[in-house]
């Protein structure tokens, strides 16, 4: 996030289960106006978020290492649920092994295929990740070259 300029939220979950992850947040404190306190309370627990001029969400990013992905898009739902007007990427990395249980089993879930029909969702694999990483010591990448190797979630017809 930093690398494509913007300000970066962990997640309090994660700050709690990994302390050592407080370094790698821009900002203390979540404020994005125009969102009640509820749709803040779920923004605050989403893994990472990039954001622009420290208030406007950008990117919303879940890491599935352990839990299911389904976690991280109900969480995205019931946000965007809450906050139909934000318009940010959201994107699910999570190991290669467990990319096919996202596709073929998690958008068939009544709330996820009502995300992935209204919206964009993307998602990446370790490896895809790790490549990029790569990547970004040899050239100047954006937040569209990271957008173009993630792959979209489509709802099953």
């Amino acid at each position: 996030g930093r690398i494509f300029g913007f300000d970066i939220w962990i997640g309090n979950p994660e700050i709690k289960m990994n302390p050592k992850l407080k370094k790698y947040r821009t900002i203390k404190t979540l404020a994005i106006r125009g969102i009640d306190k509820i749709a803040l309370k779920r923004l605050e627990n989403v893994d990472i978020i990039f954001l622009d001029r420290r208030s406007i969400p950008v990117v919303l990013i879940e890491v599935e290492h352990t839990t299911n992905p389904r976690e991280g898009l109900l969480r995205m739902s019931n946000i965007f649920e809450e906050v139909p007007h934000l318009d940010v990427k959201t994107i699910t990395i999570l190991p290669d092994k467990k990319a096919n249980q996202l596709v073929e089993e998690i958008i068939r879930e009544p709330s996820i295929k009502k995300l992935v029909g209204k919206r964009t969702v993307y998602y990446a694999t370790y490896s895809i990740i790790a490549e990029l990483a790569d990547e970004t010591e040899y050239c100047k990448l954006s937040l569209n070259d990271f957008i173009k190797i993630c792959n979209v979630l489509e709802p099953e017809e």
